[in-house]
């Protein structure tokens, strides 16, 4: 069933329920924050080794999210260096998609991701100005495995393009997160709303233009 420009109802469940999660790793994080210092926290650089990796990883997975770990790495470490940690793995998890993609091809990425996925998404990337929307996406917070794949196998953009651009939009996102992982719940919840909103309008306007 179609909800406003397009959008289905899936997809508006897809998008709460991600804000939601957040929500909840941002609670059970400040609940839980005493144990998590004593376990990941003294662990030091394993503990954010640890961090980055898990992060990475989880990011290929499909319809996988990282962001209900976000707060956890802010409880532990503090906004600045969950930033860098956070940012260091969505690169890793990017740079791996799209060298795999370039490198392997579908029959690769197929055994993995289901192409269903990776062509809807594919429609969504506008043809015009791949390094502006690459740029947007990030800045959007846009899943970095799909993207990287749709870049890998559908165009001929060089990764040191792809990554600089991917970065540059991502890191004010990541800022954006880290930061709202320390407010009051009650403001996280307001901000995660809006959030989904902006997300929506944002899937909303690639809909109707259709990748133009």
């Amino acid at each position: 069933m179609k909800t406003i420009r397009g959008i289905t109802k899936k997809e508006v469940i897809g998008g709460i329920a991600v804000a939601l999660l957040f929500l909840l790793g941002s609670y059970g994080s400040e609940r839980f924050s005493d144990v998590l210092q004593k376990t990941i926290g003294e662990g030091g650089f394993w503990g954010m080794l640890f961090y980055v990796f898990s992060i990475s990883t989880i990011a290929l997975i499909p319809l996988a999210t990282t962001l209900p770990f976000v707060p956890v790495a802010v409880v532990v470490w503090g906004k600045a260096v969950a930033s860098i940690l956070t940012l260091i793995a969505w690169l890793m998890s990017s740079s791996v998609a799209f060298i795999v993609a370039r490198r392997f091809g579908r029959k690769i990425i197929a055994r993995w991701v289901p192409m269903e996925h990776i062509l809807n998404f594919h429609h969504l990337v506008p043809k015009g100005n791949l390094l502006m929307a690459v740029f947007l996406f990030g800045l959007f917070g846009a899943p970095t495995d799909l993207l990287s794949y749709v870049v890998g196998l559908f165009t001929k953009l060089e990764y040191r393009q792809f990554i600089s651009m991917f970065v540059l939009g991502l890191v004010p996102f990541v800022i954006f997160l880290t930061y709202t992982a320390t407010l009051s719940f009650v403001y996280q919840t307001y901000i995660t709303g809006c959030m989904v909103f902006v997300w929506l309008f944002f899937y909303a306007k690639l809909k109707t233009n259709g990748g133009k």
